[in-house]
């Protein structure tokens, strides 16, 4: 297989697991840094950091990204590749280092592993560097998954909304309009990716993915995953795949809400997206 990179963004709480489960079981390494969501706590470690971000050039952003790269092709780690995950372990506070994480690190000072060259990996604040991974690794491909914004709006994973809303310019008054402030993020960061996707440099390297499609579909979404990153798979395989989002979780858990917090706009824009919403207009 030629050389491939893989990796997952979306507002957190989107369903990404289930696009993790379906890219590492065709055959891609996504880390053995992983939480229970399938979480690369690499890249956590290394980007999951608005204080950071805010001060960050894309100089910093690229010699993380060299790090990351380097982790996870199995490349023996430099001094200052190896210092770097020891100083992000100990100074985000965000992401709390294990004592296996040291171990791993410290592993990759003195041992090489066989070079992979398909690899990725699943973290949702990728979503915040998307142009940044895809100017580095010329390779890459980015898969954003996108989930109903009102089932998003009322989830009780905010993280991003109390870490980035300043990107978006969104409003930090979390306590009285919470909902209606993730819905706002949702939106803004489902344009950006949008506009990202359009560029002519980008062209064909974005796949914009409906949880809910992903759901009703799995067949027809699994098989556009599978072109999209040009995975060569046996129908066995295939077949295996398509059993693996059969969980529809909290879809729809909007209809238990009031909606009219949110204005016409929102909702108009979250209907453009391909989702059909059951509400009084």
């Amino acid at each position: 297989m030629d050389k491939k990179v893989i990796a997952i963004g979306a507002l957190g709480g989107s369903g990404t697991r289930a696009v993790a489960k379906i890219v590492k079981e065709s055959g891609v390494f996504i880390g053995d840094e992983l939480n229970g969501p399938l979480d690369n706590l690499i890249f956590t470690r290394l980007f999951k950091n608005p204080k950071w971000n805010k001060k960050a050039a894309i100089s910093d952003i690229n010699f993380r990204l060299s790090v990351f790269e380097k982790y996870m092709k199995g490349e023996k780690l430099d001094f200052g590749s190896f210092y770097e995950l020891l100083k992000v372990a100990k100074s985000n506070k965000l992401s709390p280092s294990r004592y296996n994480f040291y171990f791993n690190v410290l592993k990759r000072r003195t041992i090489l592993e066989n070079p992979r060259d398909v690899w990725g990996w699943k973290e949702p604040n990728t979503q915040f560097y998307i142009k940044e991974v895809l100017d580095y690794f010329p390779d890459l491909k980015y898969i954003h998954v996108i989930r109903n914004g009102l089932d998003m709006a009322f989830s009780t994973n905010k993280q991003q909304l109390h870490n980035w809303h300043w990107k978006f310019n969104i409003d930090k008054d979390f306590k009285n309009k919470e909902s209606f402030n993730q819905l706002n993020l949702w939106i803004r960061s489902t344009k950006k990716v949008i506009k990202i996707a359009q560029e002519e440099k980008y062209k064909n390297r974005i796949l914009i993915l409906n949880h809910t499609a992903l759901c009703d579909n799995p067949k027809e979404e699994i098989d556009r995953i599978i072109d999209f990153c040009g995975i060569p798979l046996s129908q066995e395989k295939l077949n295996k795949l398509y059993e693996i989002p059969g969980d529809k979780g909290s879809n729809d858990r909007y209809k238990n809400y009031d909606l009219s917090i949110f204005d016409s706009e929102q909702l108009k824009f979250v209907e453009s997206m391909g989702f059909n919403l059951n509400y009084k207009k």
